[in-house]
């Protein structure tokens, strides 16, 4: 089992991640308090994971406009005018 700080698990997230996926038990810890174990995805030994995909009803919205468009002087609330 490897026991690492929060600042180590930052600096060294890949090396911790290789070394989960090799089976190796990775815990987290504050101070001496342990915070998280790594455990790789169910099912996976470094690559064997399920592609995302859209949702079936959100994937299927289609937008028409600009969502980052400016607003224009009508649409502007009053109070932020």
């Amino acid at each position: 089992m490897i026991t690492v700080s929060t600042y180590e698990a930052k600096t060294h997230l890949s090396r911790l991640l290789d070394q989960t996926l090799a089976g190796e038990k990775v815990v987290i810890c504050r101070g001496k308090t342990p915070l998280v174990e790594l455990t790789p995805v169910s099912g996976t030994q470094g690559g064997g994971h399920q592609p995302l995909t859209a949702h079936p009803v959100l994937g299927k919205i289609n937008i028409n406009y600009d969502p980052v468009e400016p607003l224009s002087e009508e649409e502007i609330p009053e109070e932020y005018r």
